[in-house]
C-alpha cells in the first residue's frame, strides 16, 4: 500500500472507544494510505475520562503516526472541549503531551503562557507541536495573510528549529476558486523559517487546495506536510473520505 501525506481525523467519544469500534478504525487507517491519524479528543464528552496513552498506543501499533487535538469551543478553534479553567486546559495538554504521539495541535489564540508551557513539555517528551490559526468566515486578502503568518513566526521565535519541532498550520474558508491559491502562499511564506507547514481550505470549494497543498511543486517550492481525510464522520467542512482523497493524490506520487 503506497503511502500518502494524508492524516484521517477521527472524532475521539466515550461510546467510539468504549465499543470497540475506535480501535477497529484504527486498524482501518493503519491499512490503508494515510500516514498519520488525528485523535480530536475534544468529541469526548468527559476528556478526563480518556487512557490517553492507550489510544496513542493503538496507533502507534497500526504504524500511524499520532496527533492529539483537543479543540476549545470558541469562534476562533471551532471545537468542543470547554475547559473549566486554564489549569485543566493546561492539565489536559500536558497528559497529551506526556502520552508521546508525534504531534500536539495547540491554536495560536490560546494564552501565551498555555503556549509557551506547552512547547517546554513538547521539548521535554520529544513531541512536535502543531501551531494552528484557523479563520472559520472566510480567507482574508494577501496582506493580512501575510501578518497572520508573521504572528505565527513571532510566536515562536524564542524556538529555534534546531531545538524545537514546531510546524505551522494555517486554515482558511473558501468561498471562491481563487481562494485555494492562499494556501500556497503560505506554504511558501513560512517554508522560508525552516519549519513543516499545514495549510489549505475547508469548505467544498476548499478542495483543491486541499489536493494541492501536499504536491510536491516545482523549482525547489515548498509543498504542505499533509492534509485531512475523514473516514466516516467530518470533523470540519470540505473533509472528504481517505479514499476519496487518496485517489486524487495517487497520481503525484
Amino acid at each position: 500500500m503506497k503511502k500518502l501525506p494524508i492524516a484521517v481525523a477521527l472524532p475521539v467519544t466515550d461510546l467510539y472507544v468504549s465499543s470497540g469500534a475506535f480501535a477497529a478504525d484504527v486498524k482501518k487507517v493503519g491499512d490503508g494510505p494515510a500516514i498519520y491519524i488525528e485523535l480530536r479528543l475534544d468529541y469526548a464528552g468527559d476528556t478526563s475520562a480518556l487512557d490517553i496513552g492507550a489510544l496513542v498506543g493503538s496507533c502507534r501499533a497500526a504504524r500511524l503516526e499520532p496527533i492529539c487535538t483537543c479543540r476549545v469551543k470558541a469562534k476562533a478553534q471551532g471545537g468542543n472541549y470547554v475547559p473549566r479553567d486554564r489549569a485543566a486546559h493546561e492539565a489536559l495538554l500536558r497528559r497529551m503531551i506526556e502520552a508521546r504521539p508525534s504531534l500536539v495541535d495547540v491554536e495560536l489564540v490560546n494564552e501565551a503562557g498555555l503556549l509557551d508551557s506547552a512547547l517546554s513539555s513538547c521539548r521535554q517528551h520529544g513531541v512536535g507541536l502543531v501551531l494552528s490559526l484557523h479563520d472559520f468566515a472566510a480567507t482574508p486578502p494577501a496582506s493580512e495573510v501575510d501578518s497572520l503568518c508573521d504572528l505565527l513566526v513571532q510566536a515562536v521565535a524564542q524556538h529555534p528549529p534546531e531545538h524545537d519541532r514546531i510546524v505551522f498550520k494555517v486554515v482558511f474558508a473558501a468561498k471562491k476558486v481563487a481562494d485555494n491559491a492562499m494556501p500556497l502562499r503560505v506554504i511558501d511564506n513560512l517554508s522560508a523559517t525552516r519549519r513543516d507547514v499545514v495549510s489549505f481550505c475547508m469548505g467544498a470549494v476548499g478542495l483543491l487546495s486541499r489536493v494541492a497543498s501536499v504536491i510536491p511543486r516545482a523549482a525547489g517550492r515548498a509543498h504542505g506536510k499533509f492534509t485531512f481525510a475523514s473516514l466516516v464522520q467530518q470533523t470540519a467542512p470540505g473533509q472528504v473520505d481517505v479514499d476519496t482523497m487518496a485517489a486524487l493524490l495517487d497520481p503525484f506520487f
